[in-house]
């Protein structure tokens, strides 16, 4: 499980670096790029925050708390702690277009900065788990790679 965690954090890492992603939208503090490879759109949704970077972090790491504030979860519990940073979560999402609920099962790996520099990050991936097979009341959907990379601007301030 620590390789899985590991490559999780990769992929995230990898996503963020690679290089072409173009700008699609800018509406004040929010920037949003987006880049095609072999019939894949990533999306990535950059905002100047007025908060430190350790508080960015605390807040969205914490997927249990997720719901409070993202209307697109309705419910979020911890199913394994794989270590103190990584977590297998069981996430359930509202009806949307009169389709069934999606659920998903998730890998959050969290990794503070090793060095001044750099960036907080919280990857997001789906994994399999024979304890939560699918339920036929919920569309199951999957997450290749997601997450939120922090880094500080200044003390009081970051990007995520």
């Amino acid at each position: 499980q620590g390789t899985l965690s590991n490559a999780n954090v990769e992929a995230l890492k990898s996503l963020a670096a690679r290089s072409g992603w173009e700008v699609t939208s800018v509406v004040e503090k929010i920037k949003i790029y987006t880049l095609e490879e072999h019939d894949i759109l990533s999306v990535w949704v950059e905002k100047h925050v007025e908060r430190p970077a350790h508080v960015a972090y605390h807040l969205l790491s914490d997927f249990t708390k997720r719901p409070m504030w993202d209307p697109h979860y309705v419910s979020c519990e911890v199913i394994d702690w794989v270590s103190e940073a990584d977590q297998i979560y069981h996430i359930t999402c509202p009806v949307v277009n009169g389709d069934k609920p999606k659920d998903l099962v998730v890998l959050v790996s969290r990794r503070k900065p090793l060095e001044d520099g750099d960036s907080y990050m919280v990857a997001v991936k789906s994994v399999i788990l024979p304890t939560v097979p699918p339920s036929p009341q919920y569309m199951r959907s999957e997450i290749i790679c997601a997450g939120f990379l922090i880094h500080a601007i200044d003390s009081s301030s970051c990007t995520v």
